[in-house]
């Protein structure tokens, strides 16, 4: 339980206990039958949690990789190391700008220029690259099957900058512990497969993916700068954030099941669930997380400006339109994968689909065969 606020299962339980209305009240007097049903739901709530895989190391080969999000991870949080033996990318925080944008698309390109983003996120290219950097060399790689599995060279990513002060006290992002996956949400007029109907015209939609990720372990690495032998790992998907500030966010090498993720991704029932105290981000520190990787923004301990950085890869069911930032350059959500929805999120009433322009789904296809119909031709 956090030292903040009370586990809301466990105010339930208080509450009816006490209401003589409650069935649970005819327990007051019992507090040995309380004590094995609160063990039996903390037992739950630990089923909920999913620890890494543990590494095969005696696989020393190359292998093609299944991609399967739902499979259990070599990780679910991980630095991302400043420059690697396949790309000369150095990143860093640029001097702020008081930029504050929030899940801008943009195009995965092997330029500036060739992902549309407007010119003054260009700072931030350094951190961008590092981030969609994996995806380039999978276009490129003479190893890499892409084939049965492409790299995402011209799908739609997503971006988030923010910059501003923050006082003590306070939290920058979001306070609280959660997932980025927002669990259960309210959908207007849709006939969401295996959902129940709801109050009014509304009906909850599960499984909405922001970004998802797995990372899996395909062999050793035994390049001659290394001078050793060093496993190797492939990211697929998932989300990519940095802090200007150490100690203003902490994560949880762990995954959450969907059915234990509450409204808006909210998990702070499952607090005393995770494995150890977590992990503070460093500051300047490039991570990679999944969409079900606990994690919080923290409260700092005096005043400072703060600088932002997250990047969503393409596996968004659902992007927000009144809460997310239109990118000038006109590169909206993928329509094959992600539908815009428009509404209040935090609201009661639901989000209502916005019925996509027919023609499209036409022009990304277009789109993505042309690059990698000019990625194919980079390699020969």
């Amino acid at each position: 339980m956090s030292g903040q606020t009370q586990n809301p299962i466990s105010k339930v339980l208080l509450e009816g206990l006490y209401d003589q209305e409650c069935p649970l009240s005819r327990l007051r007097g019992c507090p040995h039958l309380l004590r094995v049903i609160w063990e039996d739901i903390r037992e739950y709530w630990r089923g909920m949690i999913e620890l890494p895989c543990e590494v095969q190391a005696e696989n020393k080969y190359w292998c093609n990789v299944e991609v399967d999000h739902s499979a259990q991870s070599s990780f679910y949080l991980t630095p991302i190391s400043s420059v690697s033996w396949d790309s000369d990318t150095l990143y860093s925080f640029p001097t702020p700008s008081d930029i504050n944008i929030n899940m801008m698309p943009f195009i995965v390109g092997k330029t500036f220029e060739s992902s549309k983003l407007p010119e003054y996120v260009k700072p931030y290219w350094s951190l961008i690259k590092a981030c969609i950097n994996p995806e380039l060399n999978r276009a490129s790689h003479h190893l890499w099957d892409r084939r049965s599995n492409p790299s995402d060279l011209g799908r739609v990513y997503y971006l988030t900058i923010q910059e501003s002060f923050v006082g003590a006290g306070s939290s920058q992002r979001r306070p609280g512990l959660h997932v980025d996956s927002p669990g259960e949400v309210k959908m207007k007029n849709e006939d969401c497969q295996g959902g129940k109907e709801g109050k009014g015209s509304s009906q909850p939609y599960r499984g909405h993916h922001w970004g998802e990720g797995c990372a899996h372990y395909i062999g050793e690495c035994n390049k001659p700068e290394y001078g050793e032998e060093k496993p190797s790992f492939v990211l697929q998907g998932g989300i990519y954030l940095a802090s200007s500030m150490s100690s203003s966010c902490k994560a949880w090498n762990c995954k959450v099941a969907p059915k234990g993720v509450g409204r808006l991704g909210d998990i702070e029932h499952l607090r005393g669930a995770l494995p150890g105290p977590g992990q503070e981000l460093q500051a300047g520190q490039l991570y990679w997380i999944t969409d079900r990787t606990p994690h919080e923004s923290l409260a700092l301990s005096e005043g400072s400006y703060r600088q932002f950085f997250r990047l969503v890869t393409s596996q968004v069911s659902l992007w927000y339109k009144n809460h997310s930032t239109h990118n000038p350059l006109g590169v909206e959500p993928d329509p094959s994968i992600t539908r815009v929805v428009v509404g209040d999120k935090f609201g009661d009433d639901g989000v209502e689909v916005v019925e996509p322009d027919p023609s499209a789904l036409e022009r990304r296809m277009e789109e993505l065969e042309r690059l990698r119909q000019n990625s194919d031709s980079d390699t020969e």
